[in-house]
């Protein structure tokens, strides 16, 4: 987080997330569940995209910051799944 994110590595992201989104929608389900998520989550149908299209224009600087207030070691879970029987 302290060393923040590389242009290229940001890029790459961005096209995760739009390819996600774009396979997301392929389907009339994948769009239902879509709009549905967005009017249920945030009151708008459209917040999906919205959000999608506000990451898609952040920069790498804009990324650091969001990192830094968002992952901390307080903000963090740790799940274990231990197969049955092992030694724990």
């Amino acid at each position: 987080v302290r060393e923040g994110i590389e242009g290229k590595e940001l890029k790459r992201v961005k096209a995760g997330l739009r390819t996600a989104r774009l396979d997301a929608l392929q389907t009339v389900d994948g769009v239902a569940e879509a709009l549905a998520e967005g009017q249920g989550s945030f009151g708008n149908a459209g917040a999906l995209d919205d959000q999608l299209d506000q990451v898609l224009t952040m920069k790498p600087e804009q990324a650091r910051k969001a990192a830094e207030r968002f992952l901390k070691p307080d903000n963090t879970n740790v799940l274990t799944i231990n197969p049955k029987g092992a030694a724990q």
